[in-house]
């Protein structure tokens, strides 16, 4: 609507208020087209008229709301995206902080399990140490020993090679009788035996 056609509205008005009073609207046209066709037309015309201003009232009203509510539209659409993107972005971040969190988690199950391992294998080397340092008591006067029968090991084995080389068919007291001498000759010497 123009605002030349709002402004004979506007004038206009209080006719039409006047004329909404008639009754039969369309009974007065009827009178009016059978007396002059073209102030029938005018009437009609003007008929339409009002119903558009009618209408136009109800209208109106809806559409400012329609415009209003679309620009709310509009803006809350455009929130809701800044929120979406924004919720994207933090879900982006939960993903990448709950990966960081499976990496770190297996990392500590790894830990647990290399602490338990090497728990494990400590308790076995200190229960290992432990009897071995009982053993070593043992071994300690096992080297003495060895340390000992080395220094007797050469005149030892001197005496045992002679009796075995020559005694063999002699009697024993021939056999006691050259030992007693073989030790003698052995001691003679400075070679330690038993």
């Amino acid at each position: 609507v123009t605002p030349q056609v709002r402004a004979i509205i506007d004038k206009l008005n209080v006719t039409l208020m006047k004329i909404s009073k008639t009754d039969s609207i369309e009974s007065l046209i009827q009178q009016i087209t059978v007396k002059s066709a073209a102030a029938g037309g005018i009437y009609t015309w003007l008929d339409n008229t009002l119903k558009f201003h009618t209408v136009y009232l109800e209208v109106q009203p809806k559409q400012i709301a329609l415009d209003v509510a679309n620009e709310e539209l509009s803006r809350a659409q455009q929130a809701f995206s800044k929120i979406l993107a924004r919720v994207q972005i933090l879900e982006d971040c939960l993903t990448e902080e709950n990966l960081k969190m499976q990496r770190a988690l297996a990392e500590k199950d790894d830990a647990v399990r290399t602490k338990e391992r090497l728990a494990r294998q400590i308790d076995l080397a200190e229960r290992l140490v432990d009897g071995l340092a009982s053993s070593r008591i043992i071994w300690t006067k096992r080297v003495e020993t060895f340390k000992n029968d080395l220094e007797t090991l050469l005149g030892d084995v001197l005496l045992a090679s002679t009796f075995i080389s020559y005694t063999g068919y002699f009697s024993r007291s021939y056999r006691i009788n050259f030992v007693n001498k073989w030790r003698s000759a052995i001691a003679t010497t400075k070679v330690c035996h038993q």
